[in-house]
């Protein structure tokens, strides 16, 4: 039998948890996200009102962090280190930075 936990940062209870908390909330943004954003985009009346701007902006940012950076930090806090290497590591340290930056730029 294979101990899938061996190379884990994290106890195996810990490991579950965040699993378990992380997969549906990163899906269910997601999925979300992409609701809010079709809704907004192809509904005539939502998409001349300038305050849904703000809100597309902020759906943008969001699924960005749903799709890349919350991934990310829960594979760099089960692993306890960055396993897909250094230029990698800051290319998505950077990304998750342009997050907010689009988020309080519009």
């Amino acid at each position: 039998m294979v101990d899938i936990y061996y190379h884990m940062a994290v106890p195996p209870m810990i490991y579950n948890l965040l699993l378990a908390v992380f997969i549906p909330v990163v899906s269910l943004g997601f999925v979300f996200n992409i609701a809010l954003l079709m809704t907004i985009l192809t509904t005539r009346k939502l998409r001349t009102d300038p305050r849904n701007s703000f809100i597309v902006a902020l759906a943008f940012s969001d699924l960005s962090m749903c799709t890349f950076t919350s991934p990310l930090t829960l594979w760099y806090t089960l692993e306890g280190h960055w396993p897909i290497g250094e230029e990698s590591g800051s290319s998505a340290n950077r990304g998750s930075g342009n997050n907010f930056m689009r988020a309080s730029a519009s």
